[in-house]
Formats: structure tokens, sequence, C-alpha cells
């Protein structure tokens, strides 16, 4: 059963690599990736409001929205400065390049959070099987990049 999950990422990794092309493509009828960026989390809105509504029956409560810690709210922070800077990034030094850069740093940075256990992550220690499957990524950004 576990595989099927790994096919789902998968396909969502397939449309993920569709994304930035596309929010590219509305920048530029519609002045720029931070437009297109907007474009892209007003339907992205709309949609899993929809969804979300439909699947809780209801909006949350204050208290449950003060129930998660301030740092938590980053999220759709991060995630503007991802859509809009790979709406930039991809019609500059194309998408395998881009989405090559953007994983080495989710490595990267992963190594740590789970090192550390940051944000109430379980703590995985750091090991020499990871750093170096981590190095290989990076090794994959340069070899990706080449023209």
């Amino acid at each position: 059963m576990a595989w099927l999950w790994v096919v789902f990422a998968v396909a969502v990794g397939c449309l993920l690599a569709i994304q930035p092309t596309l929010n590219a493509e509305v920048g530029r009828h519609l002045g720029g990736p931070i437009v297109a960026a907007a474009v892209n989390f007003i339907i992205g809105l709309v949609v899993l409001a929809a969804l979300a509504l439909y699947i809780r029956g209801g909006l949350p409560s204050l208290g449950e929205l003060r129930s998660a810690p301030w740092w938590a709210w980053f999220g759709g922070l991060i995630g503007a400065t991802f859509v809009s800077t790979a709406a930039f990034l991809a019609p500059r030094i194309g998408v395998s390049a881009m989405f090559a850069s953007v994983i080495f740093g989710q490595l990267a940075a992963s190594l740590l959070l789970d090192h550390f256990g940051l944000f109430n992550l379980p703590v995985q220690e750091i090991s020499w099987q990871r750093v170096v499957g981590v190095a290989m990524a990076g090794a994959g950004v340069l070899l990706v990049s080449q023209n």
C-alpha cells in the first residue's frame, strides 16, 4: 500500500514541474511573477477553502486558530516565496535547474530540521549516508545546470 503513496507523490511532483512554467506564462501576460503568484494563490484559496469547508463542515473557531504556535503561520509566506520565485526562475535557468536547486536546498535544510528536532519534529540524527545523499543532490544541481 505504501507504494501507492509513492506513486501519488511522483504524480504530484510531475504537476509541480509544470506549475512554474504556467505561472511564468501568467506573469508574462499580467505583469510579472508576483502577480502570477497572487493569481495562483487566489485560485488555490478558492479551491482549498471550498474543500476545507466541505471536509471540516465549517470554519475553525478563534480558539483553534490561536492554538497553533506563532511560527506555524509562516508556511503561507514560504509558499508565496516559492511560487513567485519559481515563476521568476523557471524561464531564466530552466525548470530542471530550478527544481534541482530547490530540492538540494530542501534536503540540506531538512538535515538540520531533523537533527535538531526543530518545529516539534522527532529527532533524526545526521548520518554520513544522509550527508552523502545530500551531497549527491548538490552534484546533481551542477550536472543539471550545465548547458
